[in-house]
């Protein structure tokens, strides 16, 4: 079977691979001129910089991408866990390093309040439970037709995931100290949903840290994305950069797709797979005629969207790595207000955010005694305020926001003294 998959980010190259892996022609299309979609890496100054995710998490996920094919990941890439998840600080003296060590853990926690030990595994007991229902009823399976899923059985399952319940309000009931809650609450945000808003059920995102631990791929993120192309090849799977997917072809009269236009040519495939974001594909490569009722353009711009982020890729000067860990969070001193400020379209004087620092663990990624840092600033998606983005004023005000909330760290005070490449 002739098959074509649009998009070479890290979804795309897995089902490519996998296949390609079934004895299938594949063809991958990616528009630009570098596969990896949102992982992706830029290089300046001697210096490597992931562009997209940093946390590494259930590397058996990443494994199983290679077990499919028949192939050992660790002849591709090489992935090792961290002793430690990160550093957190709530003020220029309070620093808290949450490691995975479970003794090491109750240590912590004890520390931070005493006693806390137990509702805090009986928090990660409740959602690990969550986590095996969605996993083996939910995530593993595959829905082809609607009894699959709208069955007693299903719905009875799906009923124990208590998904109108709120982040918040589970971790509340488990945790009574401020600082843990905090711990426990901020990962929503690495999905761009409000803590307060989103289900509980994203608290899998914590559990999971905590349980089974964070990784490192030795040479950043992009090494996973060098991977999967290296195993496509081997596969036999065709992959096309610079190659601008502009519509789906569908067949009226039997209403499934039945090609691809691309860069202006036709080619004609038995099935198509697409992973471009889904608002992007339904509105720009499908047309109008073919549009299913509930997803219109019109529709789909008037769809709630998670916030955005801000990103600097910042090279210093200065080896940190006896200073600062590979994830490290800084929260604003009024984190319920900084959250509100982020989903009302405010621009925070004082925000929380999150910085990456993987030459700490691989010196390969900067220049000998520098560091490279990735800062990410949770702010609001592009319709919500009146924040104009485009004005070099705004972006010169946030990267003093962020340089001064970087300097309330020891470590980092004169930060922006000894930067010397920045993007």
């Amino acid at each position: 079977m002739k098959i074509a998959v649009i998009g070479g980010g890290v979804s795309g190259l897995a089902a490519a691979s996998r296949l390609a892996a079934n004895g299938h022609q594949v063809d991958l299309y990616e528009k630009n001129q570098q596969i990896g979609g949102r992982m992706n890496q830029i290089k300046q100054d001697g210096f490597t910089f992931d562009m997209g995710p940093t946390i590494v998490m259930m590397p058996e996920i990443y494994r199983d991408v290679f077990n499919y094919a028949q192939k050992n990941m660790n002849d591709y890439l090489e992935i090792k866990q961290l002793s430690h998840i990160y550093d957190v600080y709530f003020s220029e003296t309070d620093q808290i390093r949450v490691p995975t060590d479970l003794a090491q853990l109750r240590d912590m926690l004890e520390s931070i309040e005493p006693n806390s030990t137990h509702g805090f595994m009986s928090f990660l007991t409740d959602i690990y439970e969550r986590y095996e229902i969605a996993r083996k009823y939910f995530l593993e399976r595959t829905f082809r037709k609607p009894t699959d899923f709208y069955n007693p059985f299903t719905i009875y399952q799906g009923m124990k995931l208590k998904t109108f319940d709120k982040a918040d309000n589970l971790i509340e009931k488990y945790i009574d100290n401020e600082k843990i809650q905090k711990i426990l609450a901020f990962q929503t945000l690495y999905i761009g949903i409000d803590p307060k808003r989103s289900p509980s059920l994203y608290s899998i995102i914590p559990m999971i840290e905590l349980m089974f631990g964070v990784h490192f791929i030795k040479g950043g993120m992009y090494s996973f994305v060098r991977a999967l192309q290296t195993l496509n090849e081997e596969l036999g799977t065709q992959i096309y950069t610079n190659a601008n997917v502009e519509e789906i072809i569908i067949d009226g009269r039997y209403k499934c797709a039945e090609g691809l236009k691309v860069n202006g040519h036709i080619e004609k495939y038995d099935k198509i797979i697409c992973t471009a974001d889904f608002p992007y594909a339904t509105s720009s490569l499908i047309k109008n005629e073919h549009h299913p009722k509930k997803y219109t353009t019109q529709k789909i711009d008037n769809m709630d969207y998670s916030c955005s982020a801000f990103l600097m890729y910042i090279g210093v000067d200065k080896d940190l790595s006896e200073d600062i860990l590979l994830h490290n969070v800084i929260f604003s001193k009024d984190f319920d207000n900084n959250i509100n400020e982020i989903f009302s379209g405010e621009i925070s004087q004082d925000p929380s955010i999150y910085v990456y620092a993987p030459s700490v663990e691989d010196q390969s990624l900067a220049p000998e005694g520098q560091t490279g840092i990735y800062v990410l600033m949770p702010v609001s998606e592009l319709k919500t305020g009146d924040t104009d983005w485009s004005d070099e004023s705004t972006i010169t005000q946030v990267k003093d926001i962020i340089y001064n909330k970087l300097s309330t760290i020891k470590a980092l005070e004169d930060l922006k003294k000894q930067v010397v490449t920045e993007i």
